[in-house]
């Protein structure tokens, strides 16, 4: 019998501010019609996108994890700003976080210790608010995004499970910092 896949990555939940500013921008551009939203319970900051992992690897996985965030302590990523990316073929909307070292530290290390590979590309931490085949062709209205910084004191590990009416998320464990 085969053994069966989950699709994982790890993510750190938005406190309710967080989701409220990702959610005025549906409302602001609700007009729009070619915009997927992200659903509500789907927003998160993506710290490391894992894949196909086979559900035996999971305990390990975890534990794993689990000794990986025994060196860090609780940080806060600042909202800088609504862009489009990737920049010069828009696929998304994020609402993009300012750089921060410990971010990008726990990005590394969760990819060398899991992945056995330093990331693809620098990490960017951000929250995908909508996605698109096609630019929208009408200007956009993006709030500032003038809230409290996101306190960081947990991350997810989530299921995401891909479904005709789009990807379905679902805690499968949860870290403190």
């Amino acid at each position: 019998m085969e053994e069966k896949v989950k699709r994982l990555f790890l993510g750190i939940p938005l406190d309710e501010k967080h989701k409220s500013l990702c959610l005025s921008v549906r409302e602001k551009n609700k007009h729009i019609r070619n915009l997927r939203w992200t659903p509500e319970n789907n927003l998160h900051v993506t710290s490391l996108f894992i894949g196909d992992t086979e559900e035996s690897r999971i305990p390990e996985l975890i534990r794993k994890i689990s000794r990986i965030l025994e060196a860090f302590e609780p940080f806060s990523l600042t909202a800088e700003r609504f862009v489009f990316m990737p920049p010069r073929k828009p696929k998304m909307i994020w609402l993009r976080y300012q750089k921060h070292p410990e971010f990008s530290r726990l990005s590394l290390l969760l990819a060398q210790e899991i992945l056995g590979k330093d990331p693809d590309h620098p990490p960017k931490p951000h929250v995908t608010v909508a996605r698109f085949k096609n630019a929208p062709r009408v200007k956009m209205q993006f709030p500032e995004p003038d809230v409290d910084g996101l306190y960081v004191y947990n991350l997810g590990l989530y299921e995401s499970r891909l479904m005709p009416s789009g990807a379905e998320y679902s805690l499968v464990n949860e870290f403190n910092l």
